[in-house]
């Protein structure tokens, strides 16, 4: 019908529907351009600003809006203007071979499909540009929750396809669902495409492939958030300022649904400053908390196993129940520190000081204590004591001797 059309149309308003359809093109070009732009410097914003919500960053004419509905928005327009310019596209294309049936002179004209340097900016936009955008953009959501990362991975595959093909095939609308399946056959391959199958078709697929980035939060203010349940595994946090930050399990009204707890295992806070944070139920499991700040910090029934914590500050911290099996405590300071119940089975402390800590019920089994400070250490008993590595070389009070001299402090502690 289309084709049809197009023949009985004269000549003169064949030549304007032309230039106007390359107008068009051009002109889509140009806003691709700007969403490209666009999307880059949403990739461009700190991560700090995919954890809360109440970040904003400046959209030029929209204003300012949060960094997680710009990571939304951008791909959608990006995929809605790239399908609305390929229309135009063909379009001018069935008016040039019309043009080429009437054996019509083609006049000068700077046209993105025709003029060479505005057909190859055209092309290195539409087949370059755009996939990269969209490319750099699903990296960015990768450190977001599972849903928008699968949404943008599904677009990325979709866009992908579209642009191996080159073109719209004709009738595109039937290969539509195809597209569409493959991208959801590729996302599911990853963890998170997997979270939205039922569970019974998630069984017979390989093994999720870890599709996660971690995140960047060195040097970033968190002070005084709500961090519930967060998944920052791996994150590199150096130097991060989380004071009064709550990182406790996120609750549920629901009965019967299960917290989720703030999963920090392998994150870099080295040097961090973590003083008075809520860290209850944590998972800092090979966490880097090397030099860390964790003055008065709720660690209950948090788990710190081979995490390393060398030269932290754990002055007043509540470490009861926490389990620390492994971990490296040398030179840390857990003076008045709340142990009661905790493991410290095969932790190293060595030179740790644990003056005044409650050590009540804490398993000391395996630990290395070799010039360990334990005076005035609270609830700590012989039968505690002697199931460490190195107890004898430990500071200690003389109802501690447990049968064995105790050394003299270094001077400076006398």
């Amino acid at each position: 019908m289309q084709q049809k059309t197009i023949k009985v149309i004269t000549d003169d308003k064949l030549e304007t529907a032309l230039t106007n359809t390359s107008a068009t093109i051009m002109q889509l070009t140009l806003t691709l351009m700007v969403l490209a732009a666009f999307a880059m410097a949403v990739v461009g914003t700190p991560d700090k600003a995919l954890l809360l919500t109440d970040e904003l960053m400046a959209v030029p004419i929209v204003g300012r809006m949060p960094t997680l509905v710009a990571l939304s928005i951008g791909p959608l327009l990006l995929v809605f203007v790239r399908v609305y310019m390929q229309f135009y596209i063909n379009h001018w294309r069935r008016l040039d071979r019309e043009r080429a049936e009437r054996a019509l002179v083609r006049p000068a004209e700077l046209s993105p499909m025709r003029d060479g340097l505005l057909r190859t900016g055209t092309v290195i936009i539409r087949y370059t540009l755009v996939p990269f955008a969209m490319a750099a953009i699903t990296w960015k959501s990768l450190g977001t929750p599972g849903t928008l990362s699968f949404a943008l991975i599904c677009a990325t595959v979709f866009v992908t396809i579209l642009h191996l093909l080159q073109d719209l095939p004709p009738k595109w609308w039937l290969w539509a669902p195809a597209f569409g399946m493959a991208s959801l056959g590729v996302a599911a391959m990853t963890e998170p495409g997997q979270k939205f199958l039922p569970e019974a078709w998630a069984a017979k697929l390989p093994a999720p492939q870890e599709v996660r980035r971690k995140l960047n939060l060195r040097y970033a203010d968190l002070s005084d958030r709500v961090l519930e349940g967060r998944d920052l595994q791996g994150a590199d946090m150096r130097k991060a300022k989380l004071m009064e930050s709550d990182l406790s399990p996120r609750e549920f009204e629901d009965e019967g649904r299960e917290s989720i707890p703030t999963n920090l295992s392998g994150a870099n806070l080295s040097s961090a400053d973590l003083t008075d944070a809520n860290l209850r139920w944590a998972s800092l499991t090979d966490a880097n908390l090397f030099s860390a700040d964790l003055i008065a910090a709720n660690l209950f029934s948090a788990d710190l196993t081979d995490a390393n914590l060398p030269r932290a500050t754990l002055t007043g911290a509540t470490l009861s129940r926490a389990n620390l099996t492994g971990a490296n405590l040398v030179f840390a300071d857990l003076t008045d520190a709340n142990l009661l119940g905790a493991t410290l089975t095969d932790a190293t402390l060595y030179r740790a000081t644990l003056i005044g800590a409650d050590l009540r019920y804490a398993t000391l089994s395996g630990a290395g204590l070799n010039g360990a400070d334990l005076r005035r250490a609270k609830g700590l008993n012989c039968e505690q004591l002697t199931k460490a590595g190195n107890w004898e070389m430990t500071y200690r009070d003389p109802e501690l001797a447990c049968g064995a001299d105790i050394p003299e402090p270094p001077a400076e502690d006398e």
